[in-house]
């Protein structure tokens, strides 16, 4: 059977908070991973200050035709900017090519926990009537509830799934409404597991449904950076389908 070929190729594209006066926090830095279309896929990862995150956009580009999505704090506007307006998305995505483009450069916010907020991006991004399915762990089921009281009132569809813990995430993923538009992520300790990265990453690539987090603890440690996870492994898996 001929493999099949893969989603348009896949980017992550991280940023750290900037560094506060005092603060122990590491200052921000860019962190890109990229996943090409082919089974022997090689991963790229791409560190560099955000002063010179342009220049080295600029030449991974040239290398290879990603489409890639930038986030993180308002210092990454102008790189989202130049992306094509790609929307900040207060943390991280795993997505494939399928993230809707604004009209605008509107849609861009600077990171928040306020659900408001987030939901408004959402909307915005999305359009009206939009549904997600919110995965919430222990320490995310009080944020989850706030995004869907917030999406509520902007008459969106969001389904909650709580997950106790990480043995509960495949039955998780299995039961995602498949009208669902974006997968959010509300939980920290669960996520910080390699197994459950592996088990979204791969869902992503299967499903072509974009993976959303919101986790201030990822991007103050850095979201995934340090963790060492050879995507094209689940290239080659999905190629073998």
């Amino acid at each position: 059977m001929k493999p099949r070929r893969l989603p348009a190729l896949v980017a992550i594209l991280l940023l750290s908070i900037p560094s506060a006066p005092g603060s122990s926090l590491t200052p921000a830095t860019l962190t890109l991973i990229t996943v090409t279309e082919e089974p022997n896929s090689r991963v790229i990862r791409l560190k560099a200050d955000l002063g010179n995150a342009r220049s080295s956009l600029e030449e991974e580009a040239a290398r290879s035709p990603a489409r890639v999505v930038a986030l993180g704090s308002q210092a990454s506007l102008a790189v989202n900017r130049w992306l094509g307006g790609c929307p900040a998305i207060f943390g991280f995505i795993l997505t494939p090519s399928r993230l809707p483009k604004p009209a605008d450069d509107s849609v861009c916010f600077s990171l928040t926990l306020d659900p408001e907020v987030r939901i408004e991006a959402l909307s915005r991004l999305f359009g009206a009537p939009a549904r997600f399915t919110v995965l919430a762990g222990p320490d995310g089921a009080v944020e989850a509830a706030a995004l869907a009281a917030a999406g509520a009132r902007r008459h969106m569809v969001i389904h909650v799934i709580p997950i106790r813990q990480a043995s509960e995430i495949a039955t998780a993923l299995r039961s995602i409404d498949k009208n669902t538009q974006a997968l959010i992520l509300t939980t920290e300790s669960l996520f910080l597991k390699e197994d459950l990265v592996e088990a979204i990453l791969l869902t992503t690539l299967s499903r072509g449904v974009p993976v959303i987090g919101f986790s201030e603890m990822l991007v103050r440690r850095g979201g995934l950076a340090s963790l060492d996870i050879n995507y094209s492994d689940y290239a080659a898996e999905l190629a073998r389908e």
